[in-house]
């Protein structure tokens, strides 16, 4: 399950990235092959650098979110707009905040949402 969703949002987040810059290459261009082709399969490494080379648009930060149990950097990706990129910690609060539903009536986060309370 773990690697469907990263399949997906691996596929999602190349496509905004490069079509956003298109002097990034785009995975097939890097790598050789699409991203989900049967028998191909890009390695940690190969990902790795990938990521990296993305992280060099305005729209995508590269974040370190910890160690895999290899001992690997696991890497994410935010793609968005420059703009959006200055409220990151921002959205991180209220991100939280929903999560644990501390403190938030369900006005105040459908709010969030701009969802209207019937």
């Amino acid at each position: 399950m773990i690697r469907t969703v990263y399949f997906f949002a691996l596929v999602a987040i190349c496509h905004i990235a490069t079509a956003q810059a298109p002097h990034l290459p785009t995975p097939k261009e890097y790598f050789g092959f699409a991203i989900g082709d049967d028998y191909n399969l890009a390695t940690y490494t190969q990902t790795e650098a990938y990521f990296r080379k993305l992280a060099a648009s305005d729209r995508v930060k590269l974040v370190d979110i910890g160690l895999t149990e290899e001992g690997r950097h696991q890497l994410m990706l935010i793609v968005t707009s420059p703009e959006n990129h200055k409220k990151l910690d921002r959205y991180k609060e209220i991100s939280t905040k929903l999560a644990r539903a501390e403190g938030v009536s369900e006005e105040q986060a459908k709010a969030v949402y701009g969802v209207d309370s019937d």
